[in-house]
């Protein structure tokens, strides 16, 4: 299926445009010069609008759609809500997909995640495992949903032809993305606690589980590009991996953040807490191949991420310490 990008003022859909990979690739479009660009909200995709969504999607006809929607969290956030983050990708799946597919618009990427991958896995993970063996008990709703949505286009592609792509990124951070421990992903989580502690001078900082785990990481303004350059440039359907290619450890990446923020006290790890998949290292193979690399390194995107987060709390961050 031959990849024919839209016109600058050809219409682009993003559905969930508030959540990172919506505002990452919001950003992208407009720094390639796409103009007319039509965002919904999550808010705004629910099962009681599908015929208001349906219409908008029948009178725009966009050429592209990006579905981001459905929200996502840390541990915390999925032992606590598991079914309002798959109510959410559901309900993307059963709105925009659908229309996107009825009405035979154009290319369309749906934003799966890492955490469709089997719990245990040789490493790094390829494409052919998504969606296969036991998935991590602390995800397991969102997965089955991001799973179920993915099958969707898959299945679309299969028996109507539609140009539906899958693609899994790693673990995306920054854009000022809030850091509150209870629903933040690692990066922001961590990036929080070290501001707080440092500021309120404390001497320790104790976080949950053990530290061995192992994550993949790319920064949202990377994880924007490599999008657009799937939707510009990959022939497939997917699922197609949107990673660096490189890990770090939880305990690695907490010393890498205290350096960053400019804490300076102990960091404890209580392992009575769970820790989640042992590791997270994507292929991204077929995404280098497309000629797409990262532009920013894990400090200096730690760096760029903690100075967003402080600017988003209207705060000045202290001065990173030398790596």
């Amino acid at each position: 299926m031959p990849v024919n990008p839209p016109e600058p003022d050809e219409p682009i859909l993003l559905a969930g445009a508030e959540t990172l990979a919506g505002r990452a690739v919001a950003v992208e479009l407009a720094e390639r010069g796409y103009r007319r660009i039509v965002r919904l909200s999550c808010d705004e995709i629910a099962p009681l609008r599908a015929q208001e969504i349906d219409r908008l999607v029948e009178r725009t006809r966009p050429r592209w759609i990006f579905v981001a929607a459905g929200r996502s969290g840390g541990i915390a956030m999925n032992r606590e809500r598991p079914a309002s983050l798959m109510l959410g990708t559901l309900a993307a799946a059963t709105t925009v997909i659908e229309s996107a597919a009825r009405h035979g618009c154009g290319r369309l990427l749906f934003f799966a995640s890492s955490c469709c991958y089997p719990r245990s896995h040789p490493e790094p993970m390829g494409p052919e495992l998504f969606g296969t063996g036991d998935l991590e008990p602390t995800s397991r709703p969102y997965a089955i949903a991001r799973i179920a949505a993915a099958e969707l286009c898959r299945s679309l592609r299969q028996e109507r032809g539609c140009d539906f792509v899958v693609a899994v990124p790693s673990h995306p951070f920054g854009g000022g993305a809030e850091g509150n421990p209870r629903q933040a992903h690692v990066v922001p989580a961590l990036l929080a606690r070290f501001h707080d502690a440092r500021r309120a001078g404390a001497s320790r900082v104790v976080l949950w589980g053990t530290g061995r785990p192992r994550r993949d990481f790319i920064y949202w303004r990377d994880l924007g590009s490599a999008a657009l350059t799937v939707m510009e440039r990959y022939p497939g359907g997917g699922p197609v991996n949107l990673g660096c290619g490189m890990d770090v450890s939880i305990r690695e990446l907490a010393r890498e953040v205290a350096s960053v923020v400019g804490y300076r006290g102990e960091i404890a790890f209580d392992p009575s807490h769970p820790d989640g998949a042992p590791v997270k290292l994507l292929d991204a193979t077929e995404l280098f191949e497309l000629g797409w690399r990262p532009r920013w390194n894990l400090r200096r995107a730690l760096e760029e991420a903690y100075r967003e987060l402080a600017a988003r709390r209207k705060e000045v961050p202290e001065a990173p310490q030398p790596a």
